[in-house]
């Protein structure tokens, strides 16, 4: 585990990731950008005395990175070694006046069939593509038959510049019994077709 007193970050793993990993903007600009011309570092963990090298191109992490994933037997929706988790489910979300307004995003009814959530949870946390993390409050309405996202939606979104009208495509993984993420989704092709199918019914609606 990481030493709280050493500079470090979180970083759910998405599919895809065993191609490389980015670094978190703010921790690349703190940490890495202009203090140091190093391409290469050393990856250890506690589960082992064993070092990997990794090659750094940018803010990404690839050369090597994938025999460290594999070592530690890294999987979708952990940030580190861990049991496997779901990745079967992804929806849209638009940001609107009235859920910043109270603070509230209203999931779609089919998140119910989603096995990373239960209705027990009463948080997740949200990531946005650069790996920085909001924990904000998860409910299920019995009367409405939905989750929703309360107390933290609108921070999330200020703290990202987001405006009426922004648009957000999450994943949701985890493996049902421990907190769930919700990904901002990486430029995928479901996730593209799924924006797309979106924008065409709303420009439907203008005609």
């Amino acid at each position: 585990m990481a030493n709280p007193h050493e500079p470090h970050f979180f970083k759910p793993l998405v599919p895809g990731f065993h191609s490389g990993i980015t670094i978190p903007l703010g921790f690349f600009s703190q940490h890495i950008e202009g203090k140091t011309n190093q391409k290469t570092w050393k990856l250890r963990s506690d589960a082992s005395d064993q070092t990997w090298e990794v090659i750094q191109e940018g803010r990404r992490l690839t050369g090597g990175w994938k025999d460290f994933t594999t070592a530690h037997d890294l999987r979708i929706g952990g940030s580190g070694a861990m049991s496997s988790s779901s990745f079967d489910y992804c929806f849209m979300a638009e940001v609107t006046a009235s859920n910043l307004k109270a603070d509230k995003l209203s999931l779609p009814v089919a998140a119910t069939t989603c096995t990373a959530l239960n209705k027990q949870c009463q948080e997740t946390i949200l990531v946005n593509k650069e790996g920085n993390s909001w924990t904000v409050s998860l409910r299920f309405s019995e009367s409405g038959g939905m989750y929703y996202i309360t107390r933290g939606w609108r921070k999330f979104c200020l703290d990202n510049k987001c405006e009426v009208g922004d648009i957000f495509v999450f994943n949701v993984v985890g493996d049902g019994k421990t907190t769930p993420l919700m990904c901002v989704c990486p430029e995928k092709k479901e996730c593209s077709e799924l924006l797309s199918k979106h924008l065409s019914r709303k420009s439907g609606r203008r005609l």
